[in-house]
């Protein structure tokens, strides 16, 4: 018997030093909403947008509460692993958690095994 098994490694840095790295625009704004402290302790989730989705409304990104709400929108304050989102089935299985700002977010994995938060798909 042959077993494909990934082995998970601890996180290196912080989340940061993370975002500063793979997704510098979003990083960016967590600096601007004066939030970068709060990220560089303890344990959290965040669904950082990729570069190329804030093309579209970087004209609009310049008012410093549209800022703070992109930002709390896209954190969770408790980490949020990938293996307690469920496969859908004929009956709708959801994760769900709310966001820093509040709003309700549903997670699911498709029958290909992608995880998506509400419609976007989670790619890493």
């Amino acid at each position: 018997m042959i077993f494909n098994i990934r082995v998970l490694t601890p996180a290196r840095g912080n989340v940061m030093e993370t975002l500063e790295a793979d997704h510098p625009k979003f990083a960016e704004l967590v600096r601007r909403a004066k939030m970068d402290a709060d990220l560089a302790q303890g344990l959290k989730t965040v669904l950082a947008p990729v570069d190329n989705a804030f093309d579209k409304i970087e004209a609009d990104i310049d008012d410093d509460d549209v800022v703070q709400a992109i930002v709390q929108n896209h954190i969770i304050q408790s980490p949020l692993c990938c293996a307690s989102v469920l496969r859908s089935s004929g009956f709708l299985h959801e994760l769900r958690v709310r966001s820093n700002l509040g709003d309700a977010l549903s997670f699911h994995r498709s029958n290909g095994g992608h995880i998506y938060a509400n419609q976007a798909a989670i790619v890493r």
